[in-house]
């Protein structure tokens, strides 16, 4: 069985503001959120807003970046998996050969 799939993992959405005075704030937090990410191993960025992390290293970038939306008064969800989920994506990243 792959190590991959037998690992738990979060999915981490951070919810940008709707409004244009949060903008600053917002660009401030997701910066600050991008740093947080690229320093773990694994983390999978799904959007500007939205993170897969494997809980078996990530657990204390998790909950940094949590810590991160907080302070910039960003609502936080966290949706947990029993393993990584399998996405589709579309449009695919290559077309097939025809």
């Amino acid at each position: 069985m792959n190590e991959q799939n037998d690992e738990k993992v979060a999915l981490l959405i951070i919810e940008s503001p709707k409004a244009s005075a949060s903008d600053r704030n917002w660009a401030t937090t997701a910066a600050n959120l991008q740093s947080k990410a690229q320093q773990a191993k694994d983390i999978q960025e799904i959007a500007e807003n939205v993170w897969q992390i494997p809980l078996h290293s990530g657990l204390l970038i998790l909950s940094q970046m949590i810590e991160l939306a907080h302070k910039g008064d960003l609502k936080v969800r966290v949706l947990f998996f029993e393993e990584p989920p399998n996405w589709s994506v579309y449009p695919p990243a290559e077309k097939p050969n025809a």
